[in-house]
């Protein structure tokens, strides 16, 4: 590599030792897989998310992620990104709640979660504080899903039925859609 020279004392002694302290740094990032978070703010990592949105989603995913990101930044901005905490989110959520869907927060959330995975793959942070929150349980959602399953298993069993040709069975299922 390139020499990087730097005054860092008055004697030598203290030379030496801001050396081996440096020299502990690089040993644990190319090791030990061990780095410094970087003191990034959240409003300045929102713009490179966006950017990062923008090139590499769909333009209405872009436009929700502006959304999102414009509703955490309310709570986040000015807060180093390395130091939001799980404890900091799980407040926001309550505090959301009472303002929104829990739909709208759980995609907030699911925003925030995807900004720390970036964050963590381009070097800015080491770990997600998302890990621990649990997002609203989403009763709509499920009573889509549900019914989907049931249509489903109605279809099946109804080409099933036709199979074995019983037309008792057409009629009992069919029945069973009105």
């Amino acid at each position: 590599g390139r020499r990087i020279r730097k005054a860092v004392g008055k004697d030598k002694k203290t030379a030496e030792l801001a050396l081996k302290d440096i020299e502990v740094r690089i040993a644990k990032e190319e090791h030990l897989g061990i780095h410094e978070n970087k003191r990034v703010l959240f409003e300045d990592f929102a713009k490179e998310y966006l950017e990062y949105s923008k090139a590499n989603k769909a333009p209405g995913s872009f436009r929700r992620d502006i959304t999102n990101v414009r509703n955490l930044l309310v709570d986040f901005k000015g807060k180093l990104l390395s130091g939001i905490t799980t404890e900091q989110i799980e407040k926001y959520k309550v505090k959301r709640r009472k303002l929104v869907s829990p739909a709208s927060v759980n995609r907030e959330l699911s925003c925030l979660s995807h900004m720390f995975t970036l964050a963590i793959r381009w070097g800015i942070v080491s770990k997600n504080p998302m890990k621990g929150v649990k997002k609203f349980k989403d009763f709509i959602q499920d009573a889509v899903k549900n019914l989907g399953r049931k249509y489903n298993e109605i279809g099946t069993n109804l080409a099933q039925a036709k199979k074995k040709e019983n037309v008792h069975s057409h009629k009992s299922l069919i029945g069973g859609l009105v």
